[in-house]
């Protein structure tokens, strides 16, 4: 994202001085930089969300009625972008049966876990909803420009959305309110079923 913005800003835990590192650990080039600080509160978490065990014990909420509907979707092996909250639901209960999914995320990994337990949170492993996440064996990250890349170029084989309001034929309301933080649709054209 970087090469195309007008200006990047970076904000680091640790500023350190040229060729203390080795090149292959370095990520954006600095021609790519044009100003640069160290960040105050470096590694704070947003949103804490954590495994909370046995799901038997809990009383199943609508949400959760939803996400194992969405679940028996998935195929194993497939590819998906699942979103945050109820839709990160649906690939908890499609492993929980079995289904491994490659589970993509927008803010940039793929084969994302469920919530890690108490003491294995990072604020440096979350979603696009800043949820703490919990990336299994094979995982893989990249910048959110790949991942845009995977969506609209069709690479994924599934999209589980939520929607604000939807038609009895399924139809999705894809708008914006203006001056509110409510997202749109419409960047996840690419993937081959959406649900």
């Amino acid at each position: 994202m970087a090469d195309a913005a007008e200006i990047t800003i970076v904000e680091a835990g640790e500023i350190v001085e040229t060729g203390e590192r080795s090149p292959e650990s370095m990520h954006l080039p600095g021609l790519n930089v044009n100003r640069l600080f160290k960040g105050e509160e470096w590694g704070k978490i947003e949103v804490l969300k954590l495994d909370e065990g046995d799901d038997n014990k809990k009383e199943m909420t609508t949400r959760d009625v939803i996400a194992q509907r969405a679940a028996k979707e998935f195929v194993p092996g497939s590819s998906c972008n699942t979103g945050w909250a109820c839709r990160t639901l649906a690939s908890d209960y499609a492993a929980k049966d079995g289904r491994h999914v490659f589970v993509q995320s927008e803010n940039g990994v793929i084969d994302v876990g469920g919530y890690p337990k108490k003491g294995e949170e990072s604020s440096d492993c979350i979603n696009a909803g800043k949820e703490t996440i919990l990336p299994i064996p094979g995982a893989s990250t990249f910048g959110s420009d790949v991942s845009f890349g995977q969506i609209r170029g069709g690479h994924l084989d599934m999209t589980v959305l939520g929607a604000l309001e939807c038609s009895q034929y399924g139809d999705i309301a894809n708008y914006m309110i203006p001056g509110k933080m409510v997202t749109r649709h419409g960047w996840r054209h690419g993937s081959r079923r959406k649900f």
